[in-house]
Formats: C-alpha cells, structure tokens, sequence
C-alpha cells in the first residue's frame, strides 16, 4: 500500500489548474498586443482594451502568419456592448489556444450601431441587387419560364449578394445571416421549367399571351416578395457599421518550454506459464518519461502518450527456481517501454524490460558474461514534470 500512498502524493503535486485566461491588452493607437510581448501560446485568452462609447461591436479575426491577403480567418471572436453599458473598454474571451513559437496576423474591426434611415439604404441596395440577379437568371418566353443556373447555385448566389453587401455590417442583436431559407428554393424550383402556355385564359385575360404573361410576372413577384421579407426580417435587427480596421501583421507567440518527467511506479515482468500458472516479477520502478508531443493542441494520443525509460528499484528473487534476476549494466531489471495517461493522476506502462541471470550455458552479450534476455512488463505510476528551457 505504500507504494500507491506515493503514487498519490506524487500526482497531487503534479496536478495542474485549470480554467484560467491569460491577459492581453490591445493598444490600437500604437497597434500592438500587451507592450510589443508575444501573445501567450496554448491557452485561452482574455483580450481587453480601450473602446470608445460609440463603439458598440469589436470583432478579432485570426489569421496564419502567411495569410497577407487577410481571408479565411482562422478564429473570430465579437464583443458586443450590452444594453445600458457606457464603459470606454471591452473585455473578450477568445477560447482559441494559438501554436507557440508560430506568427499571426490579426485583425481588429470596431463597429457602429446604423442609425434607421441607414438601415433603410441598406435594404433598398440589397434589394436591387437581388432583383437585378434574378432578371437575369429568369429567362421566359411565351411558353415557359426557365432558370439560367441550378435552384443550388441560385441559392448559393443570391446568400453571396446578400454576405457581400454586409460585408461592412454586423447584427448584434438578431440572428445572423446563414442563407436563405428552403421557402425560398422550393418557390425556385417551383419556377424552374414552368409551362406558360398551359395556363387558362378568361375574359380578364383576352388571350393565351396575355394570361402567359400574368402567370410569369405573378410567379417572379412572389419570389421576390419572399427573398424581400427574409432580408427585411434580418435588417430589423440592430446593425452596426465599420468604422475602423487595424491589421497588425506577424504577431509572435510565446515559446514554450519543453519537459520531460520522473516516473515512479509499481509494475510486473512476464516471465513464464500460461494464466493459471504465470512465472513473475514484481517491484518498485523509477525512470525518466519524455512525451510524444509537448503542445496541448497536438492529437490526444500524442500529448497523452511519452516514451519511458526506468530501472526497478530491486532485483527479482522470488519467481520459480530461476535465482536473482538482475539487469546489464546496472544490476537492476532496465525497462523501456510506452507511458499513457490513464487518469489524471494514475500512469498505464507498458513495454519490455532487459534482464540477466546467471546460467551454466551462457554466451556473452556485449561482454557480459550472463544470459540477457527480454520480458513484457506493465505497471501503474505517477510522474513529476520538470520542465526544460534556456535562460536568454
């Protein structure tokens, strides 16, 4: 029992906190992050600054460091001024843990709350737009009605209008814009290759032109009756407009030190015998652990997973009639083997271990006058993480 009093102990003291941000503090006067320091790497982040009171929206975007034409942003984060709240600085959380030793570029966007007589320009624009796409790509004659494009690609188009001319733009109280809805593509696949010359033809309508005609514009109007009310339902939210953009290239991020750890476990060596009848050692062990991978973004095994090499703290004398078993070199079973956390405390191993005993019939290995030879080994431990770093 004592051995896994240690255990414990020795994971208590390894444990890490969690849950915390590191504080960054943008000054957009001079463009820079907390005094011209790197941006802290692998970990969350609380962004703070300076806003003036007619700043209602400011918005981080993210970008690689080779990404000059700023698009595709890798994270964006918005901080939104509440109802009643006239503070002149803002306080945003960015939940997005950035590579350490690696360069962004970032840029910030301060947005302002669109008095209503903007709103409606915003609209009429949007809506002429829209109009003005589906002119062309509804093509009609006294017979049908046809689409120039896929009800898909029409789609696609027409929410690229609508994100394009709100490209300036920010909703902050409403439902951002995601795209149409499937009304508005089912009344486009309704359009799509609809015979005119079928439609029937009474005495407000003189002819089959005529009432061909009225059908077509009819079914165009409803179209667009529905797209108009989508966009004027997402404009009645509150908008915010940009009104300053800084773009602050080849931001550094921290380095972070690497690590490696001791190890200190209990473990068994496979020796002989099948489940009923097993030939093994058991004992105490230490050794060194050196992870896979020191970045808490790399893939789960990797930062989970460290390649371990240990002795076992006394030799085995206790398994069948084999007599001490000890190890080369140092006298003690050497093991090498793969560390994977288990919990957060408790360490599986799991690898081979070099033993040596003293036979009659022995050749020599690398001038030891002894039978070398290797077993499995599996064993629980806990570690202590020392880290590695260079003084500048």
């Amino acid at each position: 029992m004592k051995i896994f009093n240690i255990i414990l102990i020795l994971a208590l003291l390894s444990a890490n906190l969690f849950g915390q941000y590191a504080n960054v503090n943008f000054d957009p006067a001079m463009r820079t992050f907390n005094n011209f320091k790197p941006l802290p790497s692998e970990e969350d982040m609380m962004f703070t600054g300076a806003v003036p009171a007619n700043v209602n929206v400011v918005e981080f975007q993210f970008f690689r460091g080779k990404n000059k034409d700023y698009k595709d942003p890798l994270y964006v984060a918005n901080w939104e001024r509440g109802a009643g709240d006239e503070s002149v600085s803002f306080k945003l959380p960015v939940n997005y843990k950035l590579v350490a030793n690696k360069k962004y570029n970032i840029r910030v966007k301060y947005f302002q709350k669109v008095a209503n007589a903007d709103r409606e320009k915003i609209y009429g624009a949007l809506k002429n737009n829209l109009d003005a796409y589906l002119g062309q790509t509804l093509q009609s004659s006294n017979k049908k009605i046809k689409l120039t494009k896929s009800s898909k690609d029409m789609m696609k188009d027409l929410n690229t209008i609508v994100t394009y001319g709100l490209r300036e733009y920010r909703v902050t109280n409403g439902i951002p814009f995601d795209g149409f809805s499937d009304l508005v593509k089912g009344q486009i696949d309704a359009i799509d290759d609809k015979k005119l010359n079928e439609v029937l033809f009474d005495a407000t309508n003189t002819s089959q032109a005529m009432a061909s005609a009225k059908y077509r514009d009819q079914l165009i109007k409803d179209l667009q009756t529905l797209i108009h009310a989508e966009v004027r339902f997402l404009l009645n939210s509150d908008i915010a407009r940009l009104i300053n953009q800084y773009d602050i290239p080849d931001v550094k991020t921290e380095e972070r030190n690497g690590y490696f750890s001791i190890n200190v476990g209990y473990g068994a060596v496979f020796f002989d015998g099948d489940i009923d009848n097993l030939e093994y050692g058991r004992a105490p062990y230490v050794g060194l652990a050196f992870p896979l991978s020191t970045s808490t973004l790399a893939p789960k095994f990797f930062r989970n997973a460290s390649i371990t090499l240990g002795i076992f703290t006394k030799n085995f004398t206790d398994v069948g009639d084999r007599g001490t078993i000890t190890g080369p070199i140092v006298k003690r079973p050497i093991y090498l083997g793969l560390d994977y956390k288990l919990f957060q405390f408790i360490r599986f191993n799991v690898g081979a271990a070099a033993l040596e005993e003293d036979t009659v019939n022995t050749g020599t290995v690398s001038g030891i006058k002894n039978r070398v030879f290797f077993r499995p080994f599996v064993g629980l431990s806990a570690k202590i993480n020392l880290s590695i770093g260079l003084d500048k």
